[in-house]
């Protein structure tokens, strides 16, 4: 009886071993990722007359490289889904003026956008609004306040899959000068390991 049941536990162990390693078991990882460098845009002046897209003669557009490629969680899940998302970020207002910011992704390598309309073109998409910050004031924003923030999941997922894509942050007034500095990303991805 004994032999029995040192056999079956065996074969139960080894069982787990080849279902875990076919990628057949399902889970939830958390992905961390430090952004490198700031994001820096400005803005000053009306949009252009008859423009779409809010283009200026005399704005600065700055964005920020995200790769997964190297996160060990990145490559340990194949990616189904996102939970959810946050950003843990510090917002500088470098003007007297209130400013709301937001973020936006464009999936892949191209990092020579200078404008909002370009980004818009290379089909990137806003993936949050609503980061208030006073005049001449920094604030550092947490995961638990940005967390319900995000939007457009779906195509986000997308740009999570493809392990590569940049950020570009901007403000959403007609004239802003705005810094995101110490960006976090944390995310809930599901999938099979």
């Amino acid at each position: 009886m004994k032999t029995t049941t040192l056999v079956l536990l065996a074969a139960l162990a080894a069982l787990l071993v080849v279902v875990s390693g076919c990628g057949l078991v399902s889970g939830t990882v958390f992905l961390s990722q430090e952004v490198s460098g700031s994001i820096e845009a400005q803005r000053s002046g009306s949009p252009l007359l008859g423009s779409r897209n809010h283009e200026t003669t005399d704005e600065v557009f700055g964005g920020a490289k995200v790769d997964l490629r190297d996160n060990s969680d990145w490559q340990d899940i194949e990616i189904d889904g996102i939970e959810d998302i946050c950003v843990r970020l510090t917002v500088r207002n470098l003007l007297a003026d209130s400013v709301s910011g937001e973020g936006w992704v464009t999936v892949g390598e191209d990092s020579t956008f200078t404008n909002i309309g370009q980004v818009q073109a290379a089909g990137g998409f806003r993936i949050f609004s609503g980061l208030l910050v006073a005049g001449n004031d920094s604030v550092i924003f947490t995961c638990g306040e940005t967390l319900d923030l995000f939007e457009n999941l779906d195509q986000l997922v997308d740009a999570v899959k493809e392990g590569v894509f940049w950020v570009w942050g901007r403000g959403d007034q007609g004239t802003y000068h705005i810094k995101y500095e110490a960006i976090y990303l944390g995310i809930h991805v599901t999938g099979s390991l």
